[in-house]
């Protein structure tokens, strides 16, 4: 299956960031309650959010299944690095506010970022 980042994949997303059904997290695609969430709850970095919604991707950086690709890969690979990187870096930079509870934990910090990729359509 070619994966490709299409406008309808970039409003998916988008979507789910914005529909209060994921919690940010930082430095990891997913961390658990038994891995010391800030929220106490299961929490995604943005690019998790993006390999949950997205058959054919999945939340691990390396060691996928062999139909199925990470999603740090897919946008170096559909968007560029450059993209994928800034997305992270700013993703968690508020991981320190969010620990003294001045940040919601929202996306509300890369939802302008991901506005601004370029679809293939």
């Amino acid at each position: 299956m070619k994966l490709e980042f299409t406008k309808e994949l970039k409003d998916k997303w988008i979507k789910a960031l914005k529909s209060g059904e994921y919690t940010q997290g930082f430095r990891r695609l997913i961390t658990t309650e038994e891995n010391n969430s800030i929220s106490g709850k299961t929490e995604h970095c943005c690019l998790g959010v993006l390999g949950d919604i997205h058959p054919g991707l999945e939340n691990r950086v390396c060691g996928c299944k062999e139909e199925n690709i990470s999603a740090y890969k897919f946008l170096d690979s559909a968007v560029s690095e450059h993209a994928r990187s800034r997305l992270v870096n700013v993703n968690d930079a508020d991981e320190h506010n969010a620990i003294q509870g001045r940040y919601k934990q929202d996306y509300s910090n890369v939802l302008p970022i991901i506005r601004e990729l370029k679809t293939v359509d």
